[in-house]
């Protein structure tokens, strides 16, 4: 991540009590934290509906009872919910992650047809970005959704169906991620971080998962587990991406096939299942990639869209 993008990063999560996403250097991720999004007058603290509905289809824990149905984002109306989502714009959160300029409206973030839509573009002449920790200069722009301050939950079973970008040019980044309400636990890593999946455009056969947390040894603490062989066996179709985040354990699996598996085990003085014992709120986002996986002006293909179906959460 450039350290322009992280330093950003680490000021949201210290002045708005959110955890910001800091990647490891394997992954070439740089996800917009949950902070400083569009703000709603009016918007009640949480999603408070009497029955949700999460299709007709019964899922089961593993003592045989039901998975009761908490959340259930379908996407279908004209416009994105107020009372489940913001957005996450550059010029309150002050986030970029590259050279995309996070804004607001439907060319960036757009529902429509029964379905979200993240779309990365390519301006005709360069605007000024602005941002709480200094306006520059772009051509690209791009969409970030999150509940924060609306919905989070603590365990559960979390589906996202969607259909990542075509294209098998580097410089693209997709990501279905959660991240703590606020950082219990201190800043990132320490406070966890569940990206149920990250799609890059350079690996683009390629589903990866991605736990962050502090674990291991105090004198050589690891920060994240994947699994980065998970493959897609049509990458621009739909695909159906489950995690099921139980106390101690979390596991991921794409199209019903299991993809990662791991059981908590924090660094001293923390014990399971802690960081992952307090509530996360549910994020999408569409951007451009750096590192391993970087931007080309040149190659990169604009536009570029992250189309998201539905997003539902049992307990």
């Amino acid at each position: 991540m450039p350290l322009r993008a992280a330093a950003l990063l680490t000021t949201l999560a210290l002045a708005l009590g959110a955890t910001a996403a800091l990647p490891t250097p394997d992954t070439a991720a740089a996800k917009a934290a949950p902070a400083g999004t569009e703000a709603r007058a009016g918007v009640p603290a949480a999603v408070r509906s009497a029955a949700p509905d999460c299709g007709k289809r019964r899922h089961t824990k593993a003592d045989g009872s039901a998975w009761v149905c908490t959340f259930a984002e379908e996407f279908d109306g004209r416009r994105l919910d107020p009372r489940r989502w913001q957005k996450v714009i550059t010029r309150t959160s002050g986030y970029t992650s590259g050279t995309e300029c996070f804004r607001a409206g439907k060319r960036n973030v757009e529902v429509s047809r029964g379905k979200l839509r993240l779309t990365a573009r390519k301006l005709r002449a360069p605007i000024t970005c602005r941002s709480p920790h200094g306006s520059f200069r772009t051509r690209y722009t791009s969409g970030s959704v999150t509940t924060h301050g609306l919905f989070s939950q603590t365990y559960g079973r979390f589906q996202v169906r969607a259909k990542f970008p075509r294209s098998k040019v580097k410089g693209l980044q997709s990501a279905i991620w959660m991240t703590p309400q606020t950082p219990r636990y201190g800043a990132w890593p320490r406070s966890g971080e569940i990206d149920i999946v990250e799609h890059y455009t350079h690996r683009h056969r390629r589903a990866i998962p991605y736990l962050h947390y502090m674990f291991g040894f105090a004198a050589t603490p690891l920060t994240s587990q994947t699994n980065n062989h998970c493959m897609l066996r049509k990458p621009r179709a739909f695909h159906t991406y489950v995690l099921v985040w139980e106390p101690g354990r979390l596991r991921v699996s794409i199209d019903g096939r299991p993809c990662l598996d791991h059981v908590v085990d924090p660094m001293l003085p923390w014990l399971s299942p802690q960081p992952f014992n307090h509530p996360f709120v549910l994020n999408l986002t569409h951007l451009l990639g750096v590192k391993q996986n970087a931007f080309s002006a040149k190659r990169t293909e604009l536009p570029s869209t992250f189309v998201i179906d539905h997003w539902r959460v049992w307990r």
